[in-house]
């Protein structure tokens, strides 16, 4: 584990002063040198202001205070039209300072968030520089379009300076143990209503929500209704289903305000291979990981994708966002125990 506070940093782009063995002049991708340029970015659980204080370009840094809390503290830009092209550079750095030794995440994406990569790093107590290797990333970095940086569930206001968000070129290799992640596969991560609309829920009410999100600024609220029957709430994927076969796990963030049990069952092959897995959930961030080689679905051809729970004796709350393909290594949350596995009925 960490030390100290989590915070997780999501950039999709940056720029600032050139390192030594820079071949090419940086490009500055964010200095906060006005309230125009910090009001740029979206706040969610955070509050900033142009500072004096720890910077490392020109005269102003941004001076982020993350509430104490649960759930995602955002502070995120994101470029919906003309997008980051990166391509030139191999490395996306930014300065940081912090009063306390804090794990960072520095997560970015790409293609109208079609794709996304993270990575924590240490940082503090006292000034730091995040260096990612562009190319480990396995973004395409000429539509870089999206940078958050943010703390999960801070367990005390914490503040941290940012300064310097810059794209350079350097000659040095990258360290031959810097750990390669490769891109995921974004299935929905319910920015919009349209992106709701694809599901389709049945005894279930589905709606954006700001609270418990993990990706970008929107999560989806799913109230059960109760009563007899099950609730569902499905994609169903036509003209060839999902192709996760570049992926090992698929993945979604969920968030219960009340222990509930849910039943994700998966389709592929156009519906010809069906599985399905009940699981418990706690009133706590949770990130629900499925090992897809332990299904008996085609991973290439997943069509069918249904969250459902039945036996209600009350309306019940849950939260879901960023469901995604990926691997292993990229579920930064707290893996959601699974209950039991249930004999592939044919329910749906």
């Amino acid at each position: 584990m960490h030390r100290g506070l989590t915070a997780t940093i999501i950039l999709l782009a940056g720029t600032g002063l050139a390192a030594r063995g820079d071949e090419m002049k940086p490009l500055v991708i964010e200095g906060f040198e006005s309230a125009e340029a910090l009001a740029l970015w979206e706040k969610g659980g955070t509050e900033a202001a142009l500072t004096e204080e720890h910077v490392t370009q020109e005269t102003h840094a941004a001076r982020v205070t993350y509430s104490k809390g649960e759930g995602f503290h955002t502070m995120i830009r994101q470029w919906q039209k003309a997008k980051l092209d990166l391509s030139a550079y191999t490395h996306l750095q930014v300065d940081v300072w912090a009063a306390k030794e804090t794990t960072l995440t520095l997560k970015l994406k790409s293609g109208g968030h079609t794709a996304q990569w993270y990575e924590n790093y240490a940082v503090g107590p006292g000034p730091a520089t995040v260096s990612v290797y562009l190319a480990q990333t396995r973004l395409d970095t000429k539509v870089i379009d999206y940078v958050n940086v943010f703390l999960h569930t801070p367990q005390e206001d914490t503040v941290l300076y940012i300064d310097n968000i810059r794209a350079v070129k350097l000659t040095a290799p990258p360290p031959e143990k810097a750990p390669v992640k490769p891109a995921e596969t974004a299935i929905s991560d319910f920015e919009t209503q349209q992106d709701v609309e694809k599901w389709r829920g049945d005894g279930v009410k589905a709606e954006l929500s700001e609270d418990h999100v993990t990706s970008g600024k929107h999560s989806v609220k799913l109230t059960y209704m109760p009563g007899g029957g099950l609730k569902t709430f499905m994609l169903e994927i036509g003209r060839g289903g999902l192709d996760l076969s570049g992926c090992t796990h698929l993945f979604a963030d969920v968030y219960a305000p009340v222990n509930m049990e849910v039943t994700l069952k998966l389709k592929s092959d156009a519906g010809a291979k069906k599985w399905q897995r009940e699981y418990s959930i706690e009133p706590a961030p949770w990130t629900l990981s499925v090992p897809l080689s332990q299904t008996t679905v085609s991973p290439g051809s997943i069509s069918y994708i249904n969250l459902f729970a039945g036996g209600l004796r009350s309306e019940t709350i849950l939260y879901i966002d960023n469901v995604r393909g990926g691997t292993v290594s990229s579920d930064s949350a707290s893996s959601l125990p699974k209950k039991k596995e249930k004999p592939d009925e044919e329910l749906f």
